[in-house]
């Protein structure tokens, strides 16, 4: 195994990377490289690796030296400067909303509206309001609207709801498995772990329904064991989904509801 393959779209990946004692891996394991020191002209870094036997849990800790290819951190400072605008572009109010009242909306169930008032919601937002009926009666929807204004929880409530009045968490338990209820895609690994928050925020008890977020750079294979063991909704991006429909891992069978957040942005990252 090619050491660099332990991590994947690392920016410290060189021309070479050099470990002060060999290193045999005959079995999956999981990585971690910790920096010790960086010197002054950025271009050559120590580590330790801290390897991790999936068997057993062994750890096994490797100091080595590797060389930057890029010589200016400033790539690195500047993704983390677009991480952190994505973050705060991404988040929904959660405090002081007012709008049209909960009462005109049937399908929320009285546990969910008292739920909402806890978390400072007191009605819903124009995009929440405008398209709650169509969600709630599975019809196709586009909605559009402004940062902030409350688009994640315009499409899990209504989704959350329907699937309660059709009590199909409940019928799925008691066929023995979860099944897939509801895909919901986004284009980046942030906005996927937005959607997962907030259905993981309308459940009424702890195992009501669950949610597994799907991702890359991190391990498949534990994905996998969670969708064997069934789960109600898939959120995740689009590349990760495909991989697991590549390997079979997935049944869509029983989904009932799809959504796609923030379209225009995976289209932009050439997504079809």
């Amino acid at each position: 195994m090619i050491i660099r393959d332990l991590f994947p779209g690392a920016i410290y990946l060189g021309q070479s990377l050099k470990f002060k004692a060999p290193i045999l891996i005959d079995e999956p394991v999981t990585a971690k490289m910790v920096v010790k020191d960086i010197r002054e002209d950025k271009k050559i870094v120590t580590f330790t690796t801290v390897i991790t036997k999936n068997s057993d849990g062994e750890k096994i800790a490797v100091d080595g030296e590797g060389t930057f290819i890029l010589p200016n951190l400033k790539i690195r400072e500047k993704q983390e400067k677009q991480d952190a605008q994505e973050e705060e572009e991404t988040k929904e109010p959660t405090s002081n909303i007012v709008g049209k009242s909960f009462e005109e909306f049937e399908g929320i169930t009285e546990k969910t509206k008292a739920d909402l008032v806890s978390r400072g919601i007191t009605g819903l937002f124009p995009v929440q309001a405008e398209t709650f009926k169509y969600i709630y009666e599975h019809s196709d929807v586009i909605a559009r609207d402004l940062t902030g204004t409350g688009k994640t929880l315009a499409f899990c409530l209504p989704i959350v709801e329907r699937l309660r009045k059709d009590d199909l968490f409940q019928k799925e338990r008691s066929r023995g498995r979860r099944n897939i209820l509801g895909v919901m895609l986004a284009p980046t690994r942030e906005l996927a772990l937005q959607i997962t928050k907030e259905l993981e925020a309308l459940k009424q008890h702890p195992y009501e329904f669950k949610v597994l977020t799907v991702y890359g750079g991190v391990s498949i294979e534990r994905q996998e064991q969670e969708l064997s063991r069934g789960v109600d909704f898939i959120v995740g991006t689009t590349g990760r989904l495909l991989d697991h429909i590549k390997r079979g891992s997935i049944d869509l069978k029983h989904v009932q509801s799809v959504v796609l957040d923030e379209a225009d942005r995976m289209l932009d990252m050439g997504f079809q």
